[in-house]
């Protein structure tokens, strides 16, 4: 954007239309260059949306008391924004507060965000809160904060759902000796949830095991979740299985194999990659690259395999400074679905603590009659953007490492060695 050419005028006019559409396109393409009293006009904004994508768009050039407010909006969706982006700059009472949150969605979807600054009380009351909700929240973003007790309890749940879920989230803190115990089971429901939580931690004879199991749901999870480990004997016993379901899934999972044309291995590309996992199963995932001309760009993937969605996109990312502070934004256009926008920025951070960039997705409704619905941040676990092995191995000399650091202050090597220092695998 030149912001040479652009009528301040203008600005004002979008700004101070009665279009909430137009108020939202204006902070989003003018948040870099709005005089103090328009964002706080647009962080003050009458329409919940406008006042969601202000914080959204506006974090860095908020002051003590902007945040305050924003953390206290009587909007949830204008909460859960403003603790993802000032999970850093809160202070205890507002920490404490957020977790205590009366509005269900809100105390779960905090918890990511607020993670490391939970004091081990607090990591319990969400582990035993009430709502179903926040505890299957808890168990996924608080799994290094988890003590055996604690462990062992979610794994033993009450509620089927959430065991299952535990044993996903939990799967790094289970023994192989309970890996084990999870797959053999005799109900062969578990077995099929446990083929699919614990796909990358099967040995071979596992595999087999799976592959080969009594029951064909069983069979159909192992070639649904295992296909890529499948040897071409178990290719082969799988494409004439006896359950129809097994065969047309092994049909449409190794097909390549099955014309005895496996294509070789593609060469991995330097990117910043991320996953956002939503609670409906959709994946949100990005590889976020700098090209030849230096400019930043991302592929993007939108997936969901129960309904069908399978999206990709490729964008270029626009600069945005403030107060020295940068950030780049990409806008999504999709052919009979909402428009997407795409930022990738650094929330605030502890001093000492090392610069993490995260990509963050937004979803714009206007069809929705009802205006609180027509603009909506993609909720999920994960977005964090982490480098690749073929990153990792060019090192210095890949222009996306070196624009990371130049431009977001974003140290890739370190990110990885503190994760690896923290017992966190990438």
């Amino acid at each position: 954007m030149n912001t040479i050419e652009i009528d301040p005028t203008e600005i004002e006019a979008q700004l101070t239309s009665t279009d909430t559409v137009a108020r939202l396109e204006a902070v989003h393409n003018y948040a870099d260059i709005l005089t103090a009293q328009q964002v706080e006009r647009a962080l003050t904004d009458s329409d919940t949306n406008v006042r969601v994508f202000a914080v959204a768009g506006l974090s860095k050039s908020m002051d003590d008391v902007q945040v305050e407010r924003a953390l206290t909006d009587e909007y949830a969706p204008v909460r859960n924004m403003s603790v993802n982006r000032f999970a850093g700059r809160m202070n205890d009472a507002q920490v404490d507060r957020a977790l205590v949150d009366p509005d269900i969605q809100t105390r779960a979807s905090v918890l990511s965000d607020l993670a490391p600054r939970m004091r081990d009380q607090q990591v319990e009351n969400a582990l035993t809160d009430k709502e179903p909700a926040v505890r299957a929240e808890a168990t996924k973003s608080l799994v290094m904060r988890m003590n055996d007790a604690q462990v062992d309890r979610a794994l033993h749940d009450p509620d089927y759902r959430m065991r299952a879920q535990a044993l996903g989230s939990l799967s790094s803190r289970l023994s192989d000796e309970q890996v084990e115990k999870e797959l053999t089971i005799r109900n062969a429901a578990w077995r099929e949830v446990a083929t699919e939580r614990f796909a990358e931690r099967m040995n071979d004879t596992q595999v087999e095991r799976v592959l080969t199991d009594l029951q064909p749901e069983v069979r159909l999870a192992g070639v649904t979740y295992l296909h890529q480990r499948m040897t071409d004997a178990q290719v082969g016993r799988a494409v004439g299985d006896e359950d129809a379901d097994v065969r047309i899934a092994a049909e449409k999972k190794l097909s390549p194999r099955v014309a005895s044309q496996i294509p070789p291995p593609r060469e991995q590309l330097p990117r910043m990659e991320s996953a956002l996992k939503t609670p409906e199963g959709t994946w949100y995932s990005s590889g976020v690259y700098v090209d030849k001309e230096n400019q930043l760009k991302a592929t993007v993937r939108i997936s969901n395999k129960e309904s069908g969605i399978d999206e990709s996109h490729k964008v270029s990312f626009e600069e945005r400074v403030y107060n020295g502070d940068r950030y780049y934004s990409a806008k999504i256009e999709r052919e009979n679905k909402p428009t997407l926008y795409m930022n990738v920025q650094t929330p605030n951070v502890k001093a000492g603590e090392t610069r993490i960039a995260r990509a963050d997705f937004t979803e714009f409704h206007p069809e929705e009659q009802d205006k609180d619905r027509r603009f909506e941040r993609v909720q999920g676990q994960g977005g964090w953007l982490k480098p690749n092995e073929a990153m990792l191995a060019k090192g210095d000399k890949d222009h996306t490492m070196q624009f990371m650091r130049e431009k977001l202050n974003v140290d890739p090597v370190k990110q990885v060695e503190q994760a690896k220092a923290k017992g966190i695998e990438r």
